[in-house]
C-alpha cells in the first residue's frame, strides 16, 4: 500500500481505501468517490474538506453494505441514508479507522 492507501473492513471483508487527487467519474467529470465492488476498492478525493471526505466515506461503505446483503437500494436511497448517518458522526468514526497520518 501506498502512503494514501488504507483498509476498511465492511461486512467481514476488507476494502482498500485510496485517496486521489482530482478524482473523475470518467473524462468528464469530478467525483467525490466511487467504489469498485469486485475489486474491494473504495477511491475517495484527496482535496476536499474533512467533512466531505466524511460524508462521502460513508456514501461508498453504504453501497458496501449494499451489495454485500443484496438489500437493492437506489442512488437516492444511498445518498439519503448517507447524509443521515454522516449527521450522527458515522463519517468521522469510519475515517478515525482509516490510518493516514495527516490525511
Amino acid at each position: 500500500m501506498s502512503e494514501l492507501e488504507s483498509e476498511l473492513k465492511i461486512c467481514g471483508h476488507y476494502f482498500l481505501v485510496r485517496f486521489i487527487d482530482n478524482l473523475m467519474a470518467d473524462v468528464n467529470s469530478h467525483a467525490w468517490g466511487r467504489i469498485h465492488i469486485g475489486k474491494q476498492i473504495i477511491e475517495l478525493e484527496l482535496n476536499c474538506s474533512d467533512s466531505k471526505k466524511e460524508e462521502t466515506i460513508v456514501h461508498e461503505t453504504l453501497h458496501a453494505i449494499d451489495n454485500s446483503l443484496g438489500i437493492g437500494l437506489d442512488e437516492g436511497q444511498i445518498c439519503s441514508l448517507a447524509n443521515a448517518l454522516f449527521q450522527l458522526g458515522l463519517g468521522e468514526k469510519l475515517m478515525s479507522k482509516i490510518d493516514i497520518p495527516n490525511l
